[in-house]
Parts: structure tokens; sequence; C-alpha cells
């Protein structure tokens, strides 16, 4: 079953396909590795995701994803200007497209990292987005851990009055029990 947290993903995936220097070259597939010729690249991944309680009746959770643009790029001079515009239309295209109904990715915080693998410097930028959003609570009760009610009442609200009334309803789940 595919979640809400990949659905936000693949929304982001594709809202930077193409519209950025890193062209076709975004993908939500961490491990992935992209050569010397398809940079720049980008990587959209998911880091963590907090919940809380936002309603009771029904009950919903408010969700913080935690969602992180990987950009990578060869750390030359000729690219530093590149980069920098790289990671702003990064932020400026996930600022101002929703990822879902009334859900919007906000810049968290930036990080920059070189890395030196052989003789090639590769400049890695990683932009964090918390990403918050709605869903609903999904509570798993056993088939038949409540198949039958046993009700006693009175109009006068007395308890154990002989006038009782008494409904009794079984099959609430549609269960044989």
């Amino acid at each position: 079953m595919k979640t809400k947290r990949i659905d936000i993903i693949e929304t982001a995936v594709n809202v930077l396909k193409g519209k950025t220097y890193a062209g076709d070259n975004v993908s939500s597939f961490r491990l992935k590795r992209f050569s010397e010729k398809d940079l720049p690249a980008m990587v959209v991944y998911w880091k963590e995701e907090s919940t809380a309680i936002h309603q009771k009746t029904p009950r919903k959770l408010r969700r913080d994803l935690i969602m992180v643009v990987e950009i990578k790029h060869f750390a030359l001079e000729k690219h530093v200007e590149q980069v920098e515009e790289l990671a702003g239309q990064v932020e400026n295209l996930l600022h101002h497209y929703t990822l879902g109904p009334h859900i919007h990715a906000t810049l968290k915080h930036s990080h920059i990292q070189l890395a030196k693998p052989d003789q090639d410097t590769f400049v890695f930028i990683d932009l964090t987005f918390e990403v918050p959003y709605i869903t609903d609570a999904h509570v798993f009760v056993e088939e038949n851990l409540f198949n039958e009610a046993d009700i006693h009442w009175s109009l006068d609200g007395q308890q154990d009055k002989p006038e009782q009334a008494r409904d009794r309803l079984r099959n609430i789940y549609g269960t044989d029990g």
C-alpha cells in the first residue's frame, strides 16, 4: 500500500523534473548513483516524520515530514553560480507548488558538503524541507472484539428498574461471530 509520504515524495520529484538545471536527472531512489555525465542531479527522499493528534473525532493525525532534496554537481569554479542557482530553483519550485491538497513545503535549512572521490571534487547540497500534512489515524480492531452490545436503559434515568428497556445489537462489524 502506497503511503501519503511516498505520494508527497513522488509529487516533489515530478515538480522538479525538467524545470531546473538538473533536467530529468531527479530521482526518489536514495541509493541511485548518477554518473558524471548525468550531473547536476538530484535525489528526493524523506528523512524522518513526527506525528501528533490533530483531531480526536474523527481521529486525525498531523504529520511533519522532513523531506530532503540532495543536489550533486561538480565543485568547479565554472559551476559555482549554477549550483547556487539550482538550489534557488529547487527552493522556489517547492515553495510555489503544492505537493497535495493543502500540502506545502517550507525550507528549514540547507547544508553544503564537498566530497573528493579519487581526483574529481563534487559538491553536495542538502535542502531540508518540512512538509506538514493531515491523515486519518488508522485504528486496527480485531474482527470480533466488539461484535455485540447489550444495552439496558430507562426513561427516568434510574438504574436496575424493572421497567428498563433493553436493546441487543449483534454483528456490529458484519461478522458471523
